[in-house]
C-alpha cells in the first residue's frame, strides 16, 4: 500500500539530473495512491475506413489494427504510425495529427484520432480537381 510518507521519500530523493527518468515511477506511485487520473494519459484512436485488410501499426503501445483500435499513452509520448496496404490496395493519405502519405509522427498531448485512408490500386493515384475542369495538366 502506498502512502504519503512513501511519496514524500521519493520526492525528496529526486535530483534535477534524474527527474525525467523518475517521472514514470513517481506517476505509478501516485496512481497507486489514487492521486492521479486521466490528466496524465491520452487516448489515441486509429480508424481505417475503406475496403481490404490494410493495417496501421505504432512503434510504441498496442496499435496494430484493421478498421478501428485505440490505446492509452502517457501524455507527451512520441508516436510513429505506419500504414501498410494489403495486396491490391494503396495507402492514400493521413488525416488527424498528420497529413500526407509518409509515416505519421507526432507527440500525443490530448485525445487524438488518426485516420488512415486506403483505396484499391485499380482506382489509380488520387487526384484533386479544385476548379472543376477535370484538366489535371
Amino acid at each position: 500500500m502506498t502512502d504519503f510518507a512513501t511519496i514524500n521519500f521519493v520526492l525528496r530523493g529526486l535530483q534535477m539530473s534524474t527527474i525525467k527518468s523518475s517521472v514514470a515511477a513517481l506517476l505509478a506511485i501516485l496512481a497507486g495512491a489514487g492521486l492521479v487520473g486521466a490528466a496524465f494519459a491520452d487516448t489515441l484512436t486509429v480508424t481505417r475506413p475503406g475496403s481490404g485488410s490494410s493495417t496501421v501499426t505504432s512503434n510504441v503501445g498496442a496499435i496494430n489494427c484493421g478498421v478501428l483500435c485505440s490505446y492509452t499513452y502517457s501524455t507527451g509520448t512520441p508516436i510513429t504510425l505506419t500504414a501498410t496496404p494489403a495486396g491490391g490496395n494503396q495507402f492514400t493519405v493521413w488525416l488527424g495529427p498528420c497529413t500526407g502519405t509518409g509515416a505519421c509522427q507526432f507527440t500525443i498531448n490530448g485525445a487524438t484520432t488518426a485516420l488512415a485512408t486506403f483505396a484499391p490500386t485499380s482506382l489509380g493515384a488520387p487526384t484533386l480537381d479544385i476548379d472543376g475542369s477535370t484538366n489535371f495538366n
